[in-house]
């Protein structure tokens, strides 16, 4: 894909202008150090030749409004000090990443606008908990979610059996978990990947009972041992990953 890279740019004094001469060509834009503290629909009405948005070490941002026109289907923000996000309803964004910032909350209560998004990524941030519900009554479409190295400390899941949800991919590596129950993924029928590498676990209660399941991470916890014989069966597991424990 072509891309269109502007660095040092500060749309508060310099406008948007610049936006309508970048040839139609391009489908990502990249903007190294965005200088204003808001990202809103000033941006997202110029962006109509763009696909994907990749905004970084951007000190100044402090703030997201994603318009519900913007047609954008990917944005990223990387190394920025965002710490409030909000999303209108959009039927466009398919991927967003938010990455190195001090965000507090795992999902902004408006994610769940983005009816079709399929890949949420939110690293490195303050995030201490999550609660798994709103990936069964909202984001059915999600199929990938990593939320590596924050801050989470427990996780509580969908309080029903099963949902309609498409999650292929959990990733939650390299955060501050010290139990865990399975049970806690067990509705996600689709989950081909469960990792939860490099936490403080001491503990795993609980069995997945996913037919589709291939792969679990447990490496680089604190576990002495993992019980397996009162699972049923590991269906197509392939891989389990238990090194660097005690």
């Amino acid at each position: 894909m072509r891309n269109c890279t502007l660095k040092h740019w500060n749309p508060d004094e310099e406008g948007y202008f610049v936006l309508q001469h970048v040839p139609v060509n391009n489908s990502v834009l990249r903007v190294v150090n965005f200088m204003s503290s808001t990202i809103d629909a000033r941006l997202f009405d110029e962006l109509h030749s763009f696909s994907s948005v990749e905004i970084s070490m951007a000190a100044n941002v402090k703030r997201l409004l994603l318009p519900a026109n913007s047609t954008i289907t990917s944005l990223t923000l990387y190394r920025t000090r965002l710490s409030w996000a909000y999303f209108e309803e959009n039927v466009f964004l398919q991927h967003l990443t938010i990455t190195d910032s001090p965000l507090n909350v795992v999902v902004p209560q408006s994610v769940t606008n983005l009816k079709h998004l399929k890949e949420l990524k939110l690293q490195k941030t303050r995030i201490a908990n999550i609660n798994t519900n709103w990936l069964c009554d909202e984001l059915k479409q999600l199929e990938i979610l990593d939320i590596d190295e924050n801050q989470i400390s427990f996780i509580v899941g969908p309080d029903r059996v099963q949902c309609t949800s498409r999650l292929i991919k959990f990733l939650m590596r390299n955060n501050r978990l010290r139990n865990v129950n399975l049970q806690n993924f067990d509705a996600f029928t689709k989950l081909q990947d469960l990792n939860i590498a490099y936490n403080q676990i001491e503990s795993i209660m609980g069995r997945l009972m996913s037919v589709e399941l291939n792969h679990l991470g447990f490496a680089g916890n604190r576990l002495t041992s993992i019980d397996f014989c009162h699972w049923n069966k590991l269906g197509n597991v392939s891989e389990i990953s238990i090194a660097f424990n005690k």
